[in-house]
């Protein structure tokens, strides 16, 4: 982590209004390294800065024009409505009006404006959270439903592309560079026990079944930031916007929201599907996005946290193999405990695939 003075000479050169402020590290997250900016006067407002991993996102200059393209386009959409909570970030320029920041060490730093009286949560802790999530993560799609996808940059490539993580996790496991193979021998052959099923389901996508659309990518409720009455007023985060299915924001948004464990847990006992919370959330969901689903869409939500589920703990997998490079980690085994808890949550999926449909159904 970065000194004080650094953050605040880093901060100098961005168009700020004060440098009299207060600075905060921001734990959460596995890419960035990230920070609170309060001013000390007013309290309340100032920015959120961010130290950009290049290691990920190999091309910042197209990575923060995308992003200031999406922010602008939401912007320019809620102009028009009055009937909508929704808010969005602004992009801070440099002082010689750049969107980004580039020092001497070649480290590459953003500043974003923070939304004022503003939190997140860290899971879906009530089903009035679900719904909040689900409802704002709907609108969202839906304020970019005529946005020319064809402009957008592809931060990461082949970001949900089964058949291409799967060639990856082959190909590094067959290397096996560090020797871990041997300690996550369960755990990969789960991996090749399943893999036929949701290759269908990736193929099916691919070939044009349901639309691509521009989404978020990584539908975490962290990644939304609601008001002092806990209702949601903006998503956050916005690296992955990319090109892709519905379903891949669907499925992560359960994956991650109604699996009733943290990600790393160690007591697999802990983890299970809180059938209410995935209720809570569809619902919001599908009451934002009703206007534009279409059918396949809505008969595949379901297979979707199957298929979200496999594929995040896949590349969880693949990184612990491969010597933790991608996701942030505490300790030797954290991505390999992250796996375990996604094959029991994906068991827990298939358990009540039939009760998941029928809430769909219901909701529609």
């Amino acid at each position: 982590m970065c000194s004080t003075t650094h953050l605040l000479e880093t901060l100098k050169q961005f168009k700020v209004k004060s440098l009299d402020v207060k600075i905060e590290t921001v734990q959460e997250g596995h890419i960035h390294n990230s920070y609170k900016v309060l001013h000390n006067s007013p309290p309340n407002i100032g920015y959120f800065l961010q130290k950009i991993n290049q290691s990920v996102f190999k091309d910042v200059e197209k990575l923060m024009t995308s992003i200031d393209l999406v922010t602008k386009h939401i912007s320019h959409k809620l102009d028009k409505l009055t009937d909508t909570r929704f808010s969005v970030f602004k992009v801070i320029p440099t002082k010689d009006d750049k969107l980004f920041y580039k020092n001497s060490k070649n480290s590459q730093w953003r500043l974003y404006s923070l939304l004022p009286e503003t939190h997140s949560f860290q899971k879906m802790e009530t089903q009035e959270i679900a719904y909040e999530c689900g409802k704002i993560q709907g609108q969202f799609i839906n304020l970019l439903s005529d946005f020319p996808v064809q402009k957008m940059y592809t931060a990461i490539p082949n970001f949900h592309n089964l058949e291409k993580r799967w060639e990856d996790f082959q190909s590094i496991l067959q290397k096996d560079s560090k020797n871990r193979a041997k300690v996550a021998i369960d755990e990969i052959d789960f991996a090749f026990q399943k893999i036929d099923t949701f290759l269908k389901l990736h193929h099916f996508i691919e070939e044009g079944s349901v639309p691509k659309r521009l989404i978020h990518n990584d539908t975490k409720c962290n990644n939304v930031l609601f008001d002092i009455n806990n209702k949601a007023i903006a998503v956050i985060d916005l690296d992955t916007v990319m090109p892709g299915s519905l379903l891949f924001d669907f499925g992560d948004a359960i994956r991650t929201g109604a699996n009733t464990a943290s990600e790393d847990e160690k007591n697999l006992q802990k983890v299970t599907l809180d059938l209410n919370l995935f209720k809570s959330y569809t619902k919001g969901f599908l009451q934002s996005t009703s206007a534009i689903l279409t059918q396949n869409e809505i008969s595949h939500l379901v297979s979707s946290t199957h298929y979200m589920t496999f594929i995040i703990g896949l590349r969880f997998l693949t990184d612990y193999l491969d010597g933790d490079l991608y996701y942030k980690t505490t300790y030797s085994e954290h991505n390999l405990i992250r796996t375990r808890v996604q094959w029991k949550f994906l068991q827990k999926l298939e358990k009540n695939e039939k009760e998941m449909h029928k809430i769909v159904m219901d909701l529609r």
